[in-house]
């Protein structure tokens, strides 16, 4: 077995100020329902939080901008 490319995942962890879990997880549907992600929120020190993971290598800038555009648009 050989290692064709280095691992490279990245977690961004994302407090949106007023949200609560049910926002969270209504933004997570929207996201999945485009198309767009697959975004489950997470909990980090007992607080709901957008958990971004980026494990596609072919991810681009693009994308992670659609994302996190759609989390600052959110009402």
């Amino acid at each position: 077995m050989r290692v064709l490319r280095e691992p490279e995942p990245t977690v961004v962890l994302i407090r949106r100020a007023g949200w609560r879990s049910e926002d969270y997880y209504a933004w997570s549907k929207r996201l999945l329902a485009a198309g767009l992600a697959f975004v489950p929120p997470g909990v980090w020190e007992g607080e709901t939080v957008a958990r971004l993971a980026f494990l596609h290598p072919g991810i681009t800038e693009k994308t992670v901008a659609s994302i996190v555009d759609s989390l600052v648009r959110e009402a």
